[in-house]
C-alpha cells in the first residue's frame, strides 16, 4: 500500500560547521527549508541524535538527526538530518521510515540510494534494504494509524496537571489557543499529542503544531493563519508572549495557566468542576484504563453537546436570545456559547 509522502530532504553539518540542505526530492520550498533547518538541531555547537515532528502549513514534517558514522563516503560530514514531509499524523511510522533512510544514507553515503528506498515506500509502502546488503526493513502496514492517536496515555497527562486538566478540556472545546512549554522537546511531543484526545469526538490532530520556533516569523505567521492551535516550544520566552496563547501549559512546572485576557472565558462552572473530578479520580485509579477514561469524558462531552443542540433554534444556530430564554448562569452561558 502506497504511503502519502510529500517530499524528502537531506541536511548536513560539515566539519567546518556549515549547515546546508544538500539534497531534496522532488523539492522543498524555501520557507519549509528554513523551518526544517531551524528544527534540525544541526546548528547547535554540540549536535546530538534527536527525532522531532512538527506541522507547517498543511504538512507534517518528521525530522531525524544523527551523528555521521561513515568516514569514507561522508568524510566531511559531522552529522546529518533526514526530513520527510507527509500528510498524515503517525510519528512512530515516520520514525521507522526516517531511521531506514538514515541507515541507507549512512551505509551508502549516496542520495540515489536514499531515493530508491523513498520511491519504493512511496509506491508500495515498504522497502527491504537487505537486497542491497543493508539490514533495514520498513513496512507501512505494520503501523496502525489508530494507535498513533492514543500513543500517549491521557491518564499520564491528567496526573501531571491534576484537576487543572479540565482547563485543557475547556480550551480544546472552545477552540482556544494553547501553548505548551518544556526545555526538552521530547517532553513536549509526548504531552501535546494527547490534547486532541480531550475532544475525541472531533478526531482532529491537525490542530497540533508540536514544535514552533517563536523567533521565526514564518512559523508565527503560520500559527496566526491557523487561528486555533495547540503549539509547543522549548523557548522559555513564550511565557511572556500572551498574545500568542489563551492557555499556557508548563510541562516542566506541571502548571496550566490562563492568560489574563482570557480569564473570563475560563470561570469554571459546576459542570467543568465535575468533569475535572472525573478526570482526576479516573487518572489516579489504577483499575481505570485509558479507554475507560476517554469513554467517560466522551460521555460527559456528548451530554453537553446534546443540551446545546436542544437550545438551538430551527436554523441550528445558538443565539444570545436562546441563552436568555434558557436562563443559564452567566459562566455556563459563556461556556455554552463558546462551544456552540
Amino acid at each position: 500500500m502506497a504511503l502519502d509522502l510529500g517530499g524528502i530532504a537531506i541536511l548536513e553539518k560539515d566539519k567546518a560547521e556549515h549547515v546546508l540542505l544538500t539534497w531534496q526530492y522532488p523539492s522543498i520550498d524555501d520557507d519549509l527549508s528554513v523551518v526544517v533547518q531551524r528544527h534540525s538541531g544541526l546548528k547547535a555547537k554540540q549536535v546530538g541524535a534527536q527525532y522531532n515532528f512538527l506541522r507547517f502549513r498543511t504538512s507534517w514534517v518528521y525530522l531525524l538527526t544523527i551523528l555521521n558514522k561513515n568516514e569514507v563516503e561522508l568524510n566531511a560530514v559531522e552529522a546529518f538530518s533526514i526530513a520527510v514531509v507527509g500528510k498524515t499524523f503517525n510519528p512512530e511510522k515516520f520514525l521507522a521510515l526516517t531511521q531506514l533512510l538514515a541507515t541507507v544514507y549512512t551505509v551508502e553515503g549516496s542520495p540515489p540510494a536514499v531515493l530508491k528506498a523513498y520511491l519504493s515506500v512511496f509506491a508500495r509502502g515498504q522497502y527491504d534494504a537487505s537486497e542491497d546488503g543493508i539490514e533495514a526493513v520498513f513496512d507501512s502496514a505494520a503501523y496502525d494509524p489508530r494507535r498513533a492517536l492514543i500513543a500517549t496515555s491521557i491518564k499520564d497527562v491528567v496526573r501531571m496537571f491534576g484537576k487543572d486538566a479540565v482547563l485543557i478540556w475547556t480550551a480544546m472545546m472552545m477552540r482556544k489557543r494553547l501553548f505548551v512549554f518544556s526545555e526538552t522537546s521530547r517532553h513536549i511531543l509526548r504531552v501535546i499529542r494527547a490534547f486532541p484526545i480531550f475532544v475525541w469526538h472531533r478526531q482532529d490532530w491537525s490542530v497540533l503544531h508540536p514544535l514552533v520556533d517563536i523567533d521565526n516569523e514564518l512559523e508565527i505567521e503560520d500559527l496566526k493563519k491557523a487561528g486555533v492551535y495547540c503549539a509547543g516550544t522549548t523557548n522559555g520566552a513564550i511565557g511572556s508572549r500572551q498574545n500568542l496563547y489563551d492557555v499556557f501549559v508548563d510541562v516542566d512546572g506541571r502548571q496550566v495557566t490562563v492568560a489574563d485576557h482570557a480569564k473570563e472565558d475560563f470561570i469554571l462552572t459546576p459542570l467543568q468542576r465535575e468533569i475535572g473530578n472525573v478526570l482526576a479520580t479516573g487518572a489516579e485509579n489504577e483499575e481505570v484504563t485509558d479507554q475507560q477514561l476517554i469513554k467517560a469524558l466522551v460521555g460527559k462531552t456528548q451530554s453537553l453537546l446534546q443540551k446545546i443542540d436542544q437550545l438551538k433554534g430551527d436554523d441550528d444556530v445558538l443565539t444570545a436570545s436562546h441563552l436568555q430564554e434558557a436562563e443559564l448562569p452567566s459562566a455556563m452561558s459563556n461556556l455554552v456559547y463558546a462551544i456552540a
